[in-house]
């Protein structure tokens, strides 16, 4: 295949990928379709390594399995369920993928538009509740590489009531840690945490529970 002229935009591209050694990047690239954007992007990095995802027509089924092979896509259960539970959530596991789906894949006019002061006040307006799934899962990552643990996850009820954000456990000395993850300290109380706890408290009846506040000025 013949490849001709975007001079400009592989120069584009080129400064992009530079600027990722020293800082992290995420590039859109917004176009008609069957106009080249994928065969530009190829270009662009030939020569280098990179992981590149094509998405397609499958049932549900075969491409979640193919995005938990690469770590696009996690499933999660609760604390405590057993393997066949069907109590199951997937989550995307990218934190820039889930950026994207969050925020530009829905607004994807505005972008096309150039209203990009519009989409920095849509996103202003509704990251303090999107972040605050990503501090959880900070916390989480936090305390399964620095704490003496055996075990870490987080909780919830088929009801929704009990949601717990953090739950770390050591088999050995039977220790549990149980915490509220909030971005504003003022939001949690522990006496709250400890009610929702009690709906664990067939599988805590042999830990030696302590309840944790964390919140951004924990990290």
């Amino acid at each position: 295949m013949k490849f001709y002229d975007r001079v400009n935009e592989l120069e584009i591209l080129a400064r992009i990928e530079k600027q990722s050694t020293e800082t992290a990047c995420f590039t859109i690239m917004v176009g008609r379709r069957r106009i080249g954007k994928t065969t530009l992007l190829l270009r662009s990095s030939e020569g280098q390594r990179l992981l590149y995802l094509f998405v397609s027509r499958n049932n549900e089924a075969v491409l979640c399995n193919q995005f938990q092979q690469y770590s696009l896509i996690v499933k999660n259960k609760p604390m405590f369920s057993k393997p066949e539970s069907r109590n199951t959530c997937w989550a995307i596991g990218d934190n820039f993928l889930r950026f994207w789906f969050r925020f530009i894949y829905p607004n994807q006019t505005l972008i096309e538009m150039g209203k990009m002061d519009l989409l920095k006040l849509y996103i202003s307006n509704n990251y303090e509740q999107y972040s605050g799934f990503v501090l959880e899962k900070y916390f989480r990552q936090k305390f399964a590489e620095e704490e003496s643990i055996t075990s870490i996850g987080n909780f919830w009820d088929n009801t929704g009531e009990n949601e717990i954000d953090l739950i770390a456990l050591n088999d050995f000395d039977k220790t549990a840690t149980v915490a509220e993850v909030k971005r504003n300290p003022k939001k949690i109380s522990l006496q709250a945490l400890a009610m929702k706890t009690a709906a664990l408290q067939k599988q805590l009846s042999k830990y030696q529970v302590t309840y944790k506040s964390l919140s951004l000025q924990d990290m």
